[in-house]
């Protein structure tokens, strides 16, 4: 588990999963929460987030769309009881992102939960944002297809930027081994190395695959390697047959 975010209890509230919830339409955020977490995040904690991101100027859709649904899939602003975690994010993580907000994180302002989600994806995506002139989550507005961008923001967030990067790169191969080669000639899509490092290959890489109408079997192929990398356990802590106890949150994302 990534030191940045945490294993919510609530991952797995019994709720169906909605997948492909995102739209692809420009606008505000939605009025509740996705429905998959509509009994785990407070209404409350939902429109106060989504003022904050909706009265931000600087955020267009992919991000506002992108960072609520984490916001959401982390359970809001609830501390986590095991690690006082608030909206995935640890307090000694939140001094570390912002230099300018020592200490504390305020769980009554959702705007410093932005601020960090944007410091967090300033440094993880540092190399793509340097290529493309941009900082914290504005690289997911290069993404056409704000579902796929979402999928993209929550594997990093969850999973953490290395082993989110080698899961996003497996299913970057797991879609050209599905795609004939005539189209991945004709759409120009290369192989990438599963390696953990996030840069502009791997980024435009999944950014054409979905551009280019392949989203759904990306965001397919993404769902199901988070599953796998996350399995679930016994009181021992040993892996036990079954689905990753947050395939709700994965297939969500799918």
């Amino acid at each position: 588990m990534p030191s940045f975010g945490y294993m919510d209890d609530e991952s797995n509230d019994g709720t169906a999963p909605i997948p492909g919830a995102g739209s692809s339409a420009p606008g505000p955020i939605g009025d509740q929460p996705p429905a998959y977490r509509l009994k785990a995040v407070p209404q409350s904690d939902w429109d106060r987030f989504r003022s904050a991101a909706n009265a931000n100027p600087d955020y267009d859709f992919n991000q506002k769309n992108a960072l609520s649904r984490i916001f959401a899939a982390e359970g809001g602003m609830k501390p986590n009881p095991q690690n006082g975690a608030v909206a995935g994010i640890l307090h000694s993580t939140f001094g570390q992102l912002n230099a300018d907000n020592q200490g504390r994180l305020n769980v009554n302002d959702p705007a410093n939960v932005l601020q960090t989600y944007d410091a967090y994806f300033n440094k993880a995506l540092h190399t793509v944002n340097r290529k493309l002139g941009v900082t914290g989550s504005e690289a997911l507005n290069e993404i056409a297809d704000p579902d796929s961008a979402a999928a993209f923001a929550d594997t990093i967030f969850r999973h953490g930027s290395g082993a989110g990067t080698r899961l996003i790169q497996q299913s970057i191969q797991d879609t050209i081994n599905s795609m004939s080669p005539e189209d991945c000639a004709r759409l120009g899509i290369d192989p990438v190395a599963v390696d953990g490092k996030m840069g502009p290959q791997t980024f435009d890489a999944f950014k054409k695959i979905s551009d280019s109408g392949y989203g759904s079997e990306l965001r397919g192929h993404l769902a199901d390697a988070r599953n796998r990398a996350a399995p679930p356990r016994d009181s021992k802590g040993n892996i036990v047959n079954g689905d990753s106890p947050e395939k709700p949150r994965f297939d969500h994302f799918r």
